[in-house]
């Protein structure tokens, strides 16, 4: 079975990804890959999955970050934030070539492709090689790409094994995070997604996007309760014991003391400054400037009143188009 820790960039789904690493049951994929979710976008009718044609795998797995995992796995160490500022290293040593060797091997042998046996072979072998273990846990968890939330309701069907839970966080840290975190020295940042431009977030409609994202989350747990749950980021630091004891539930795993602790391959996650979970350690309070507060309530409040205002012609497009047009007039 699968597990999709879900949550909006910056949005805290490193912590949940780090509480469930070290529960007996539960194998976290070792990097954020999400090389699951182009998937979400294709139907098991679909002509490469019907010829189980490796080439059309390869450019849908390419959409994800699943090469990334050869980039980490070939520099043998992988960065983990604790903050903004604050990165610590973990070795890596796996063999990303027999990954995906094991891994072709077996689509090959399989007499019919299925979106869900696609992904399911594919954290398998990850998880074999990764922890040189073939004693398959009962979950395989996987970060997931936030921007595929609008595919979430085909998972039910297209994914009956896998189970999403979302942690959500305060958007006014969203942001401060997003436009202050440090890039991690060896990733490209072409696309600013480390430290992104407080502009950039305002001109693409990134908080009216995580508002619509938040409320479509709702609307599956209400329709699909055994299959969507969320979290908020505040209780999971700051009322661990039952916020994770209501994921235990909803996995239907054994609650144990390991869910309490933030671990990466079974290592505490904090170092001489910082742990993960000592605090919320990147807050708009100290991040933001008090114009740029004011702006994130603005744009949060007329988001809530307008509910999907980031669309072309939405009330607000339209409003800024004005703005710009009187401005340039000037």
């Amino acid at each position: 079975m699968l597990i999709q820790i879900d949550g909006w960039y910056a949005g805290g789904k490193s912590v949940l990804w780090a509480l469930l690493d070290s529960h007996p049951d539960i194998f976290v994929s070792p990097i954020h890959e999400y090389s699951y979710a182009p998937f979400l976008n294709i139907n098991n009718k679909d002509e490469f999955i019907l010829k189980k044609h490796i080439t059309k795998l390869r450019q849908t797995l390419a959409k994800s970050e699943y090469y990334k995992l050869e980039k980490v796995m070939n520099e043998g160490k992988y960065l983990i934030y604790l903050s903004t500022n604050e990165i610590i290293e973990f070795p890596y040593k796996t063999d990303f070539y027999t990954i995906d060797r094991n891994f072709s091997k077996e689509l090959l042998n399989m007499k019919e492709w299925t979106v869900e046996s696609i992904c399911l072979s594919l954290y398998k072998n990850i998880h074999n090689v990764h922890r040189n273990s073939s004693t398959n846990p009962k979950y395989y968890a996987t970060m997931s790409h936030p921007e595929s939330y609008l595919y979430y309701e085909k998972i039910p069907s297209l994914i009956p094994c896998m189970k999403s839970i979302t942690v959500k966080r305060d958007v006014k840290n969203i942001v401060a995070s997003r436009t202050n975190r440090k890039e991690r020295p060896n990733d490209l940042n072409q696309a600013k997604a480390f430290r992104v431009p407080f502009e950039k977030i305002l001109n693409t409609n990134e908080i009216e996007k995580i508002l619509h994202y938040y409320s479509t989350i709702d609307k599956l747990s209400e329709l699909y309760p055994e299959k969507f749950m969320s979290v908020s980021l505040t209780d999971l630091i700051d009322d661990r014991y039952i916020t994770m004891k209501k994921v235990a539930s909803f996995l239907n795993i054994k609650f144990s003391d390991s869910l309490l602790t933030a671990t990466r391959e079974g290592i505490e996650l904090k170092n001489d400054k910082l742990s993960f979970l000592e605090k919320e350690n990147d807050t708009f309070i100290d991040l933001l400037t008090r114009n740029e507060i004011k702006t994130v309530n603005w744009r949060y409040n007329f988001a809530k009143f307008h509910k999907k205002p980031f669309y072309p012609f939405s009330l607000l497009n339209i409003i800024k188009s004005i703005y710009k047009f009187f401005r340039n007039k000037k």
